[in-house]
Formats: C-alpha cells, sequence, structure tokens
C-alpha cells in the first residue's frame, strides 16, 4: 500500500521495491497489479527457497543487500516497511 499511496500522490515518484528473506515468498505468491513491475528479488533468498522468478517480478543480478547498498550511493533512498 505505501506504493500506491505514494504514486497516489505523486505520479512521477520513483520508487523500487526490493524482497528479501521472508518478502520473497510473499511476492512470489501474491500477485499485486501495481508493485509487481517494480518488485526487484533477490537471488540468494530465491535459490534457498528453490523457487524460480515470476514475471513481471525482476530478478537481481546481486544479493539484496549489495543491491541496497549500491543503490543508496547512488542517491536512492532506503525505506523499510
Amino acid at each position: 500500500m505505501n506504493l500506491v499511496n505514494a504514486l497516489r500522490a505523486d505520479p512521477s515518484c520513483q520508487v523500487r521495491i526490493i524482497a528479501n528473506a521472508a518478502a520473497v515468498a510473499v511476492a512470489l505468491d501474491t500477485p499485486h497489479e501495481q508493485a509487481d513491475a517494480l518488485t526487484h528479488v533477490c537471488p540468494n533468498t530465491l535459490a534457498n527457497l528453490q523457487r524460480e522468478c515470476r514475471t513481471p517480478l525482476l530478478l537481481l543480478n546481486e544479493p539484496a543487500v549489495l543491491a541496497l547498498a549500491r543503490w543508496q550511493t547512488q542517491g536512492w533512498n532506503y525505506i523499510r516497511s
């Protein structure tokens, strides 16, 4: 809902959702029309769950923790939700 609320308040805002740990299974099992195309899934968690990424979810090419750190150095802000 944070994504929906943010886009409602500012349709031009840029959002990336990073799913790791328990959030990966939730993302895989609970399709969300607005969030899925913005959701990046941790490959380590996916491998630990022995599951495959589904479209339109995006598979990170590195562990989520590294992607988060890298994006923060590029000016993205991290909000845990």
